[in-house]
């Protein structure tokens, strides 16, 4: 039987960061700004954005003036840095910016920021 070390040697690991800890990151600071957000993780989702970000709430006073109004959501697909889309994520983004949805890939966090932020702005004007 041949010798096998207990002990096999460490991994090396990247040193960038990992796509669930820029997620988390995001995650945290759209609630900050009342941003609810979904994981679409489901079943036949393998191609979707990895999170559908919706605005915050609206007061009563806008829905009774405006009931029919409605606000765009942001849909955000997390890559670690540096990279890519799939194939078959590069098509559904093109299907859903023929639907008129935002759809962006964000790699790290001063991006997620400036984007949320923008939306949020975005979405606070509408009111």
């Amino acid at each position: 039987m041949p010798n096998r070390n207990p002990c096999p040697a460490p991994r090396r690991r990247s040193k960038r960061k990992l796509e669930r800890t820029l997620e988390a990151a995001a995650i945290a600071h759209a609630k900050l700004h009342g941003v609810l957000s979904r994981k679409m993780n489901g079943l036949g989702f393998n191609a979707w954005p990895d999170r559908a970000f919706l605005p915050p709430q609206v007061s009563a006073k806008l829905r009774r003036a405006n009931p029919e109004a409605t606000l765009p959501l942001l849909w955000v697909e997390f890559k670690r840095e540096g990279e890519g889309l799939t194939d078959l994520q590069v098509d559904m983004h093109k299907d859903l910016r023929k639907r008129l949805q935002q759809v962006h890939m964000i790699d790290n966090m001063p991006a997620f920021k400036e984007l949320l932020d923008y939306f949020v702005k975005y979405w606070k004007g509408r009111k």
